[in-house]
């Protein structure tokens, strides 16, 4: 599947700094390091036309087993654009290889209203609902890649995540799951499994790749208003 994709975003170390929990380590640390890459729209060829049509893209993200200082690996985390006043678009997950934690986390004005912590092993599904920021997690010394559908419509806010240095919460090496002083007042943490959202058609162990060949499967992500689940 990598072979249909364009050559892939690099991001450094050099880029995620302003989100980085251990300043100590990174006074010291490799700029340079590459900690993941982003893969982006590999639909193979026969598929290209109907991923068109719907405005969806399908990519590949690659966490590499890395750490940052007292910290798992991670995406910088980002925001998705608004389908329409009050509603952003989602994004749809699978982890290929590996595990990963997703870290959701809802804006509601200037507070976080929301943080969930989803724990998703090799085949699950893990779904970004509308008006979640998230940011991917590698917890473990393997290589994490993850694939995902998202509509070609959504620009993505790195912005926030900067502003404040990093999620609402860090997950570290230890297991301490630290809240960011920088949000202030937080809600607890949740933390769940993976779920399955047979509404949508959506169960752990399919391919997601798959969707492709019942397109009405994927309208929900660039058409949110018809999303059901919560």
């Amino acid at each position: 599947m990598m072979n249909n994709c364009h050559d892939p975003q690099v991001r450094t170390l050099r880029e995620m700094q302003s989100v980085i929990f251990d300043k100590d380590w990174l006074r010291t640390a490799d700029l340079d390091q590459p900690l993941y890459l982003m893969y982006r729209d590999c639909v193979l060829p026969h598929d290209k036309k109907i991923a068109q049509e719907i405005e969806v893209r399908y990519d590949i993200t690659v966490l590499l087993p890395v750490r940052l200082g007292r910290e798992y690996n991670k995406t910088k985390g980002h925001y998705h654009s608004e389908y329409k006043p009050g509603l952003c678009y989602p994004e749809l997950y699978q982890v290929l290889e590996g595990q990963a934690h997703v870290l959701l986390q809802r804006r509601s004005g200037a507070t976080i209203s929301d943080v969930v912590l989803v724990i998703a092993q090799e085949g699950q599904i893990v779904l970004v609902p509308p008006n979640y920021g998230h940011i991917t997690i590698n917890p473990s010394e393997k290589t994490l890649k993850m694939a995902n559908w998202v509509s070609t419509r959504v620009q993505s806010f790195y912005e926030p995540f900067e502003q404040k240095g990093g999620g609402a919460y860090f997950e570290l090496c230890d297991g301490q799951l630290v809240p960011n002083v920088r949000y202030g007042a937080l809600p607890r943490l949740r933390v769940i499994p993976a779920q399955e959202y047979p509404e949508l058609g959506l169960r752990h162990g399919r391919p997601i790749y798959d969707l492709i060949q019942t397109p009405e499967r994927l309208r929900f992500l660039s058409f949110p208003d018809s999303f059901t689940s919560d």
